[in-house]
Parts: C-alpha cells; sequence; structure tokens
C-alpha cells in the first residue's frame, strides 16, 4: 500500500513524464518506457517480491489514462489505492 501512496507523493513528476514533447511537438515515445522505468524504480523501493516490469506494467495500465476532452495523458491513482485497500494492503510494502 505504501507503494501506490508514495506515488501520489510524486505526481509531478509523473505528470511531468506525460507531458514530455519531442523537439517536433509530437507525442514523445520514449514516455511510456520512462514511466515503466519510474514505476520499477519504485517498486524495487518497495522490496516487493515480484516481476517489476509485469507490475509496472499493471500500474501504468491502471493509473495512466487518455483524457476525454483533452487527448492527453492523465495520471489518476484511485484506481490503484482501491486496489490496494481491496487486497487488504495495509502493509509497509
Amino acid at each position: 500500500a505504501s507503494l501506490v501512496y508514495r506515488l501520489e507523493v510524486f505526481r509531478d513528476g509523473i505528470e511531468a513524464i506525460l507531458k514530455r514533447e519531442d523537439p517536433n511537438k509530437r507525442e514523445d515515445p520514449n514516455k511510456i518506457e520512462m514511466l515503466d522505468k519510474f514505476f520499477e524504480k519504485q517498486i524495487e523501493r518497495s522490496q516487493l517480491n515480484v516481476d517489476k516490469s509485469d507490475m509496472a506494467r499493471i500500474i501504468r495500465n491502471i493509473s495512466i489514462f487518455v483524457d476525454g476532452y483533452t487527448g492527453q495523458l492523465k495520471f489518476e491513482p484511485d484506481g490503484l489505492i482501491v486496489a490496494a485497500f481491496m487486497s487488504g494492503g495495509e502493509s509497509d510494502a
């Protein structure tokens, strides 16, 4: 559960990655890789006994979405928070 709440603390950094553009003002194709690496590092810090790349992809799929109004990628960790609560994720993982 602490991993989920830590991601909320890093919201500004995650959103900065999502807003990143390449020099030609197009979507930066590396932003998904950057997010996955960031999530993997946070999983490592949490000392979870899971496959970091799989878990990073799951976190990204649950918390990153395309805003229907702007078409921009957005970070919304509520789904992760609910999942942690429902799984009994009260530990210091």
